[in-house]
């Protein structure tokens, strides 16, 4: 008789993932709450490391040229803009309001020997240097109010610098503000392993 092999509880994997890294000298995968980072819930959000399995399936089909640059919002610890790196990216930059996190980002990056990334610690609000990026990426990062200015953000470069644009939200909380802005068009929902991610594109119809 063929015993069934138990899994192993969600709660020890994520404790091995913090141990594992530990030991390398990196630190990605142990969250944090809003409150322990110095915000407000109408600031910003938990941190999370971002779905390695989803964003590599999203990257993975996306016509993604040399030419092309990606910015993280919310980028954290740099787990996504790892993964971003190793595809075919001109450049991979990051938007983080924690000194704490953009710190542990380029200790982590530094580890790696990643070199052709930049974070940049700053609110999203007031980041407008986006002029260079036609790939958004977003983990659900942050509340409404600060994804309404995002948006208004990216408008005016593109009004500025008119590009085609790809605008990747994963856990995808306040889709429906996005998919209201006239500026975007929805062109997939996926349903990934973790979470709903919706792609939006300002030129999607030829």
């Amino acid at each position: 008789m063929i015993k069934k092999i138990k899994r192993i509880p969600k709660a020890i994997v994520h404790r091995g993932k913090i141990l594992l890294e530990k030991m390398r000298g990196l630190d990605f995968t142990q969250h944090h709450m809003v409150d322990e980072l110095g915000f407000s819930d109408d600031m910003a959000k938990a941190y999370a490391p971002s779905p390695i399995e989803d964003l590599k399936m999203i990257l993975s089909e996306l016509d993604i040229q040399p030419t092309d640059a990606i910015l993280d919002y919310g980028s954290g610890k740099g787990f996504a803009m790892v993964i971003m790196n190793n595809f075919n990216f001109n450049f991979v930059g990051g938007v983080e309001l924690s000194k704490r996190l953009t710190k542990i980002c380029r200790t982590n990056f530094s580890k790696l020997g990643i070199k052709n990334v930049g974070v940049f610690q700053c609110n999203a609000i007031e980041f407008k240097e986006i002029d260079r990026f036609n790939y958004f990426y977003l983990f659900n990062p942050f509340p409404e109010i600060v994804l309404k200015a995002v948006l208004q953000n990216i408008q005016e470069s593109i009004e500025k610098h008119p590009r085609k644009i790809i605008f990747i939200y994963v856990c995808a909380r306040h889709k429906e503000i996005v998919s209201d802005h006239p500026m975007f068009e929805e062109i997939r929902e996926i349903k990934g392993k973790d979470w709903e991610s919706v792609i939006y594109s300002n030129e999607f119809k030829k």
